[in-house]
């Protein structure tokens, strides 16, 4: 019987365990539920925002300077997830390549 330390030296072992995990992976989609919660609390929270900013006693000037930070803050927000999310779809990509050349 051949010991499995004996079949995988280092370099073997890396490469057996990248294409365990790259191979097997899948990117997961999000449940409708997920997807409602996300839109609801997202519509939730800005129109809570707006109410606030209504009720407010202050100038108008400082509650359109409320308003375009919060804007810009929703914006900034986005640009993040999408560079999270390509970063990390880059990551996969680049490993699959690096997986290839490989073997």
């Amino acid at each position: 019987m051949v010991h499995i330390c004996s079949v995988f030296n280092e370099n073997n072992f890396k490469s057996f365990l990248i294409k365990a995990n790259i191979m097997n992976y899948q990117a997961q989609a999000n449940s409708s539920s997920f997807y409602t919660l996300a839109w609801v609390s997202f519509t939730v929270s800005t129109l809570g925002t707006l109410a606030g900013l209504y009720y407010v006693d202050i100038e108008i000037v400082y509650k359109f300077f409320f308003i375009m930070s919060y804007l810009f803050t929703i914006s900034s927000c986005m640009t993040l997830s999408k560079v999270v999310r390509d970063r990390h779809e880059a990551t996969i990509s680049q490993q699959k390549i690096d997986f290839e050349r490989v073997d």
